[in-house]
Parts: structure tokens; C-alpha cells; sequence
């Protein structure tokens, strides 16, 4: 909707100058023709065609000048200058190991924190109009859990480009748009299919095996989870896990809302899912769904609504109260 409100007022612009031009030209072609006695049509044709090509030619799409390789290496060059400087002055610095994006220490060279693509649910480019003497432009990565890292393009290098175009359905478009924008905008590159199985399904089914029970409640889901992970459930959370856990026959809801684990969760539980501490053990989760949860989800169906959690949220908290 802004970029047509923008091109309308261009057009109109254009029109508005042609029309002023178009004007001055005839009433400069009437005086001619006053001042000698006649009005001379060819002189005022020429007239307006001059005054037409006047506003028109400044429009026209200029070709795009062509750098040579010396000034695109010396460009390459200020750039690195400017990353290393930013990264000296952070403490730490992006760098690409396999399918993750790891934040690394300067000095020591451990992972402070990493990003792993398959982990990955959204990807934004976030605009200001701080530039060009602050930093003005971000990719914003959000992963499961509701984690957020931001990665400013200053740190960005080839390998770290790479890492994200290699994202299926990357917009390549977009990211370019972002590039030159210097208002403040935020902007969707990337995002998950939204019927892929994703970490958040993992911890929900982890949640699920370390409450050893046939039947799972709500609420019972939701005091393991929380447990597990520190966070509470939300509906779009358990309506997604269930719509892909169902699908793909692990799990099933019976008529009073209870949770029932099928035959097929018992392949998860290998000799790595029965050594591994609870947390880690949604890692390998998450690992088996994505190489064996394969059957295409055809849609998230609501098990559960807003009021729902709500109600087992509450029912959660009076039991913790009461203990």
C-alpha cells in the first residue's frame, strides 16, 4: 500500500510539471505571435515538444554505472576495514560452522550463543532511518522458544550471506529492498512452512514422554513443559505440535481432550534419548521428527482454544499455590 501510494504521487507530480511546461511553452508561442503579428505554429509545436522533453528525459532509467574490479576491491577493502574495527570494539564476531551461525569471542574463540537453521521459524530485515552514522540496518533471526538474535550488516560477511540465501524461499528481492531503505520498516525475508515439524513440536512431544502417563492432560502438559523448558504453552504452540504429532501418528486426542501417546514414540527412546539430561533431550527429539515426521500436515486444527490454556494455566497455578 505505500509503495502504490508513493508511485500515485509520483505519476501525479509528473503530470502537475508536464502540464506547468506544456503551459509556459503555448503562453511563451501566443507572445511570439502577438509581438509579430501572427502566431506561428511550428514555432509553438517546437516549443512544446522542447518543453516536454524538458521533464521527461531526467526520468528516464539512467544506465547503472559499471565499476571496474580495482575500485570493487577497494570498496571490499573499506568495507573489511569497517567490520573489523565494529568487531574489535563488540568483543565478538559471526561466523558460520556447518548449518549454524555462531556468535563467537574475539579473544578466547568459544561460542557465546548459536543459530541453527533448522531451528530457525522467521527472519526479518529491521530498517531505521539512523544511517548513515549509526547502524541502520539488522537481520533479525527468531527461533523456536520465542528466541530472538539480530545480526547487524556491518558483521555480515559472503559466508554469513550465503548461510541465509541457502534458506528455501529466502527473499532475495526483499533483502535488496532492505539494503537501500533508510526508513524505519521492518520487513519479512524469510519464514518457516507453517505445517513443518519445528523445535516447539519436539518439546511438546519430549513433554509429553516425561509425563509417563498413557492419558496426558492440558494441564498436566503444561506443568511438565513449563517444568522442561521454563516457559508456558500457548495455544498456537500445542495446536501446531498436535496437528503434526497426529499427522504423522505419534500421538492422538480422544473426546474428553486427553492426550494419548501412540506405539510409534517408542523408536524416540534410544539409548542417547534415555542418557541425555531432560533439556537435551529435546535436541534429539527434535532431530528424529525432522528425519522421520515427513507426511505433509494439510492444516492446524484448533484441539484447543484461548480460553482453554487459560483455564489450565489458572488450574496450574492454584495447585503450585496450594503446594
Amino acid at each position: 500500500m505505500a509503495e502504490e501510494s508513493e508511485n500515485r504521487q509520483s505519476i501525479r507530480k509528473f503530470i502537475i510539471e508536464l502540464m506547468i511546461t506544456l503551459g509556459i511553452a503555448l503562453a511563451i508561442s501566443i507572445l511570439l505571435g502577438f509581438c509579430y503579428g501572427k502566431i506561428s505554429w511550428t514555432v509553438s509545436g517546437i516549443l512544446v515538444v522542447l518543453a516536454a522533453l524538458m521533464v521527461c528525459v531526467p526520468r528516464l532509467p539512467s544506465r547503472p554505472k559499471k565499476f571496474s574490479q580495482k575500485e570493487i576491491d577497494k570498496l571490499n577493502a573499506l568495507a573489511e576495514k569497517s567490520r573489523q574495527k565494529l568487531i574489535k570494539r563488540l568483543g565478538w564476531h559471526w561466523e558460520v560452522r556447518g548449518i549454524s551461525l555462531c556468535k563467537l569471542d574475539n579473544k578466547t574463540g568459544k561460542v557465546i550463543e548459536s543459530i541453527d537453521q533448522r531451528e530457525l521459524i522467521e527472519i526479518w530485515g529491521i530498517n531505521t532511518d539512523e544511517g548513515p552514522y549509526l547502524e541502520d540496518f539488522w537481520i533479525l533471526c527468531i527461533c523456536g522458544f520465542e528466541r530472538e538474535y539480530s545480526v547487524a550488516s556491518e558483521l555480515l560477511t559472503n559466508d554469513i550471506r550465503e548461510w541465509f540465501f541457502a534458506l528455501a524461499g529466502f527473499d532475495h528481492g526483499a533483502y535488496i529492498q532492505c539494503m537501500g531503505c533508510t526508513d524505519n520498516r521492518k520487513t519479512l525475508l524469510w519464514r518457516q512452512n507453517p505445517l513443518s515439524c519445528n523445535r516447539n513440536d519436539a518439546w511438546v512431544l519430549t513433554s509429553l514422554l516425561l509425563a509417563k502417563q498413557k492419558s496426558v492432560t492440558l494441564v498436566h502438559l503444561m506443568v511438565v513443559a513449563d517444568w522442561l523448558n521454563h516457559l508456558i504453552l500457548n495455544d498456537d504452540t500445542v495446536n501446531h505440535a498436535l496437528s503434526v504429532l497426529c499427522t504423522n501418528g505419534y500421538l492422538c486426542v480422544d473426546g474428553d481432550d486427553n492426550i494419548l501417546l501412540t506405539d510409534h514414540v517408542k523408536a524416540i527412546k534410544d539409548k542417547s534419548y534415555k542418557k541425555a539430561k531432560p533439556y537435551d533431550k529435546i535436541g534429539i527429539v527434535h532431530q528424529y521428527l525432522i528425519q522421520h515426521a515427513t507426511v505433509p500436515c494439510s492444516g492446524i486444527h484448533e484441539y484447543f482454544t484461548d480460553d482453554d490454556m487459560r483455564n489450565a494455566y489458572l488450574e496450574y497455578t492454584k495447585g503450585r499455590r496450594k503446594r
